[in-house]
């Protein structure tokens, strides 16, 4: 017997491999150039925009296009290049945002002096508003984030505690569960952190980078989970140890003619032939009543 609980495995498979490429992403970024490919996919993934119910994703890859970024946090990030200052990167671009709101910022607005370069801020409409500003928040945030676990603001090593801490604080900052089963895959990666915690190397100095390796390699094995027995995704078996348990789609193989059922036919030597008594069943009967429990504890559908 095959039991497939079909829903729910194609929805824990689902929502295991989007959590798992943002939270790639996120765990990534600090190592990135900040390029629009290392940035755009994390800032307009389900589960980071439904923290901004009033803007879309095509609404923020629109407004990075009309802004000009292409790669790199600030000036530092272009030093050595052709650029004589931070164009392209993702400072200049918050503060074309962010000037906008605060200016008239028509189309013929004339270049303002900002943090020592000439800056011209973007426009946009009021309706607008709540969606820029909220793209600006979110990559300011990310920034600071990639800052920190690059060992600009503080030391490049910290205890592995620390740091399990902060990839912890990033889940919960960043990532918003569609529903209840999606809450339940963050709540078994918080477990999957926990249990690194407790691994006895809680109090030694690593970099960031250790850090997130061992993170990432646990949630890729989470990933390649095949569920709970007997409580979620697929399990087969065959009919005896399955009886009685609930799935919701079942599939049954191998109830071919003359197969299934069993004949009623006993051994000659089976002493029951001669006389049967109050709870003696044939093969075919236990085949029957299985066939009937398995009926029952079918909620959906039996193929």
């Amino acid at each position: 017997m095959f039991v497939f609980d079909e829903a729910l495995m194609a929805k824990r498979h689902y929502g295991l491999k989007r959590i798992g490429f943002i939270y790639e992403r996120l765990l990534a970024l600090p190592f990135s150039s900040f390029s629009r490919r290392d940035l755009m996919p994390l800032l307009t993934h389900p589960s980071v925009m439904r923290r901004f119910p009033e803007a879309s994703a095509s609404d923020w890859l629109r407004l990075v296009d009309r802004l000009g970024i292409v790669r790199g946090i600030d000036g530092r990030d272009v030093a050595g290049s052709y650029l004589s200052q931070d164009t392209f990167t993702w400072e200049q671009g918050l503060r074309r945002l962010v000037l906008g709101a605060f200016m008239s910022a028509e189309p013929e607005e004339a270049p303002v002096l900002c943090a020592g370069a000439l800056t011209l801020p973007e426009a946009w409409g009021p309706d607008d508003r709540a969606s820029a500003l909220g793209m600006a928040a979110l990559i300011r945030s990310l920034i600071a984030d990639a800052r920190f676990a690059n060992g600009e603001d503080g030391p490049a090593q910290r205890p592995l505690a620390e740091w399990l801490e902060f990839i912890r604080g990033l889940l919960a900052a960043y990532l918003v569960p569609q529903d209840e089963a999606e809450e339940a895959l963050l709540s078994r990666c918080r477990v999957v952190l926990d249990e690194l915690d407790q691994g006895g190397l809680q109090d030694q100095p690593v970099s960031y980078r250790v850090a997130a390796t061992l993170a990432s390699r646990a949630i890729l094995a989470l990933q390649g989970g095949r569920g709970q027995y007997l409580a979620r995704g697929v399990t087969v078996a065959s009919f005896v140890p399955m009886r009685a348990i609930p799935f919701r789609v079942v599939f049954i193989l191998g109830l071919g003619q003359g197969v299934f059922p069993r004949t009623g036919r006993r051994s000659d030597l089976d002493l029951r032939e001669a006389s049967r008594q109050l709870g003696d069943v044939t093969p075919r009967e236990q085949d029957l009543y299985m066939f009937l429990e398995t009926l029952m504890c079918t909620r959906d559908r039996l193929v």
